[in-house]
């Protein structure tokens, strides 16, 4: 679920440095929807072989729908990204994102545990 997410979600106007802005959607799980706000955050500019690059920090918090039987109780998102103003296009992402969820069956407790690292890094030809 984690890679069908979009990489990155660019506001319409411009920020500033230290801006933050939000999404929010909902994605199905085998215990019901899950909502995942995402933040993103302009941490820094710099520059690499001349252009532009803005580091973008990511932060994000999961939610289990309203009436649901699934609990969240330990989640972490966070990462980086290096964005490329001048081409417009994303260079680098490093994400981290452990989830742990409760839900009940009959009379016991299902606890699931989801530890990932993802690197994702763009080439061009």
């Amino acid at each position: 679920q984690m890679l069908r997410r979009p990489l990155l979600v660019l506001p319409e106007n411009p920020v500033a440095e230290k801006n933050k802005w939000s999404i929010s959607s909902e994605r199905p799980t085998a215990a019901g929807p899950l909502t995942i706000s995402t933040t993103y955050a302009l941490t820094g500019l710099s520059e690499q072989n001349g252009k532009p690059l803005a580091n973008i920090g990511i932060s994000a918090t999961f939610t289990p729908a309203p009436g649901g039987q699934l609990t969240v109780k330990s989640p972490l998102h966070s990462g980086e990204i290096q964005f490329n103003v001048a081409d417009g296009r994303i260079i680098e992402i490093n994400q981290n994102q452990k989830l742990t969820t409760e839900r009940p069956y009959r009379e016991t407790t299902i606890t699931v545990t989801l530890d990932s690292t993802q690197k994702t890094t763009m080439a061009t030809r």
